[in-house]
């Protein structure tokens, strides 16, 4: 679900998350039977915005950088703790996360798309 807010929404506040929430399971379940759907436009009677919200200028690329950078330093991080794990007890594995985690830095090391990040972070926390 996470994918497709990402996807198909802005930022997302954490007080409306729940709405796009819905709104992202709803287009997972009648997706499954209309492959041309378009997910529902996502609005709340009554209520009004008490300020005005600006876009700081290449925010949204800075924001990208960083959690880009981020990313490759944490897998980085994470490859030194299993080269150093893989010295210490021979466990076959080991080189292999250490293979993979070589493949998502040169993925994320491009420009990292939503898809690579989310699927970057669902397998390390799988691991």
């Amino acid at each position: 679900m996470d994918r497709i807010i990402k996807e198909k929404f802005t930022a997302v506040q954490p007080a409306v998350e729940w709405k796009f929430t819905d709104a992202a399971l709803k287009y997972i379940i009648d997706g499954q039977t209309d492959k041309d759907l378009k997910i529902e436009r996502i609005a709340f009677e009554d209520v009004y915005p008490l300020y005005g919200s600006i876009d700081v200028r290449n925010s949204s690329t800075e924001r990208s950088h960083s959690i880009q950078l981020d990313l490759i330093d944490q897998l980085q991080m994470a490859r030194g703790i299993v080269k150093k794990a893989h010295k210490e007890t021979f466990f076959p594995l080991l080189q292999e996360i250490e293979f993979k985690i070589d493949k998502y830095i040169a993925s994320a090391s491009d420009a990292l798309l939503t898809d690579e990040e989310i699927i970057i972070q669902d397998s390390c926390r799988k691991k």
